[in-house]
């Protein structure tokens, strides 16, 4: 990938591309919300001396806080070239990353991640493309297909959405599904954004 020119279809389709970076921007803000509870919980029971969390959920807290700030620092240097209008130099902030992970469903996250940040810059077509890279690394499916229903829709290709949002169905069940969202909800969105294609 080298330099891309933002087209004036990409400028025309930003409003919507950004109401749907704020949705998993949105999510990035409560996941950093519940974080910095748990840390300031287990800092005051520790105050306390009545300490509630084990040496292993206090190792695992840890752990989270050091992976959300290790993907704040990527996030921020693939938008910073990104803005920059670099997208090869942010392509490979994420494929070095990508590789160096040995978790699955980290790679998934980081493809999804990548592909967020190229689709608020307006880069609706690499960000897709992107997305599919995730496709074949996991049975599981749910990630992102959740992702790429919502992209589809943004861009009005209704019948993918619908695709996505049975298949996002069909795995509501997986672990990575936090949210908790049920297939019932997945299958009344396919029926939803099939309607707006007819």
């Amino acid at each position: 990938m080298g330099v891309i020119e933002m087209t004036n279809e990409q400028q025309k389709h930003m409003s919507g591309k950004k109401k749907l970076a704020l949705f998993a921007g949105g999510g990035l803000v409560i996941v950093a919300v519940v974080v910095v509870t748990a840390i300031l919980w287990f800092a005051q029971s520790n105050k306390e001396g009545t300490s509630v969390l084990s040496d292993a959920q206090k190792k695992e807290t840890e752990q989270r806080v050091k992976q959300s700030e290790r993907d704040g620092a990527i996030r921020d240097a693939a938008r910073d070239a990104i803005k920059e209008g670099n997208t090869a130099s942010a392509a490979e902030v994420y494929a070095n990353e990508i590789k160096a992970e040995t978790d699955t469903v980290r790679k998934i996250e980081l493809y999804i991640d990548q592909s967020a940040s190229l689709y608020d810059a307006g880069y609706a077509k690499e960000s897709i493309a992107v997305a599919k890279k995730a496709e074949p690394l996991s049975d599981d499916k749910f990630l992102v297909a959740d992702w790429l229903s919502r992209l589809y829709e943004d861009q009005k290709q209704y019948a993918l959405a619908a695709t996505y949002y049975k298949l996002a169905g069909k795995w509501s069940d997986s672990p990575t599904n936090e949210a908790k969202l049920d297939k019932a909800y997945y299958d009344a969105e396919a029926t939803r954004v099939g309607e707006l294609g007819t």
